[in-house]
């Protein structure tokens, strides 16, 4: 679930700052979830009733991941700097980082003249 609700919240952060809205991501999650189940089909009632219950609980439990944020944060309100960076030719004490900031942002709260960057 962790993965469908990280797919969400990257489509939802490519979005223009005034369009992060929790009711987006769900739209943004439901078309996750025809796209996942498009290629699902039952054969008997029963089958499909299955694959409906199944789906439905996808929904509520991607839903419910990503709905977390909102706690902490407003989407909307991010400055986003960048999105899914990618780490390549870097070097800590001569280990390799190899992988991806899932988003860098200008931090806020520094004060009148200073500002920087966060990433998660």
């Amino acid at each position: 679930m962790g993965t469908a609700a990280h797919s969400v919240l990257e489509d939802l952060f490519a979005l223009p700052a005034k369009d992060r809205t929790m009711e987006r991501a769900y739209k943004i999650l439901l078309a996750k979830a025809d796209a996942q189940w498009a290629a699902t089909g039952g054969e008997s009632r029963q089958e499909l009733k299955e694959l409906a219950a199944q789906r439905a609980e996808w929904i509520a439990v991607a839903k419910h991941c990503y709905e977390v944020l909102w706690k902490t944060e407003d989407p909307a309100h991010v400055l986003l700097k960048g999105l899914e960076d990618k780490l390549e030719g870097i070097s800590v004490a001569g280990v390799p980082m190899i992988g991806c900031i899932d988003r860098v942002e200008a931090a806020q709260g520094f004060g009148p003249t200073r500002s920087g960057l966060t990433t998660q």
